[in-house]
């Protein structure tokens, strides 16, 4: 008997299409793969949603930020917690990315390909939240007495858009944004995708680095959340095909599949072993005989 297929499916199954990563097998109907699941779930356009979502967020949070950093400062936490505060740092400095991605090389050998792409996420994070901060003049709440601050403290920004102040460039000067949660942010979401199995720990060390930052009163938490939006806008140009994604997915190795594809003979009567072939049964059989 024979089986019916619609206008739109190749008759010659099992078949599989990458583009759309749907997977259609004899005897079963059409049912996403476990890629098309992540592709859908975790597209590069969602962190430009995302990134886009935070920026947005920053005055509206500017009005809380004179609260946060006051409270901080009169709730210090304890030795052993800002102990372990300081441990999840190491996303944020570069010994710290070099040790993940030295860890990345000697322990997930099929992962090596994506250690550019990492090191570009956690270097350009860190980078482009640098570039900001020359054009940006903010204090730090540490810089401030936030006793005596008030509602207006917060919103003491100006913006050096000439550059005339680089050369007195201050630190306690240059709060907004946040190069740390930058480079952190940007280096999660290449392991997030990577090694989905450290999702949780990712989001952990993450939260634990913005706790750190304003408990010792380095930032406001505006400072923080624009460090984040800068490295999911980073995120999303090392993946996203339209910029640096389509660079780095070329490091990826061949699967199985695709080489079965480039040496399977399609479209050329028996000739076996030649792209383009269309070879019958027997000359398989006398091919895998040989």
């Amino acid at each position: 008997m024979q089986r019916r297929f619609s206008s739109t499916t190749d008759p010659e199954l099992p078949q599989e299409r990458t583009k759309s990563s749907w997977r259609m097998t004899a005897g079963r109907s059409l049912r996403p793969s476990a890629d098309a699941l992540d592709l859908t779930l975790y597209r590069p356009t969602t962190l430009l949603w995302l990134s886009a979502f935070a920026f947005l967020m920053v005055p509206l949070l500017t009005l809380v930020d004179v609260p946060i950093a006051r409270w901080f400062a009169a709730h210090p936490f304890s030795n052993e917690v800002t102990s372990a505060l300081d441990l999840t740092m190491v996303f944020s400095n570069g010994m710290g990315v070099f040790l993940v991605l030295v860890g990345i090389i000697l322990m997930a050998p099929r992962r090596r390909w994506q250690v550019p792409r990492i090191a570009t996420l956690a270097l350009g994070g860190g980078s482009v939240a640098l570039m900001a901060k020359l054009f940006v003049l903010r204090p730090k709440p540490i810089a401030l007495n936030l006793d005596l601050a008030t509602m207006d403290s917060a919103w003491l920004w100006d913006f050096d858009w000439d550059l005339d102040l680089v050369a007195t460039f201050a630190a306690q000067t240059r709060s907004f944004p946040s190069g740390k949660v930058a480079t952190a942010t940007a280096l999660v979401v290449g392991l997030w995708v990577m090694l989905p199995r450290g999702r949780a720990l990712f989001v952990i060390i993450c939260t634990g680095q913005l706790l750190q930052q304003l408990s010792d009163g380095s930032h406001f938490l505006t400072d923080l959340v624009g460090g984040l939006a800068l490295g999911l806008l980073w995120g999303y140009v090392c993946f996203s095909p339209s910029w640096l994604g389509s660079v780095f997915d070329k490091l990826a190795p061949e699967t199985p599949r695709e080489r079965r594809r480039a040496t399977d003979p399609v479209g050329v009567p028996g000739a076996i072993g030649v792209p383009g072939a269309i070879v019958s049964a027997d000359d398989r059989r006398k091919g895998r005989a040989a």
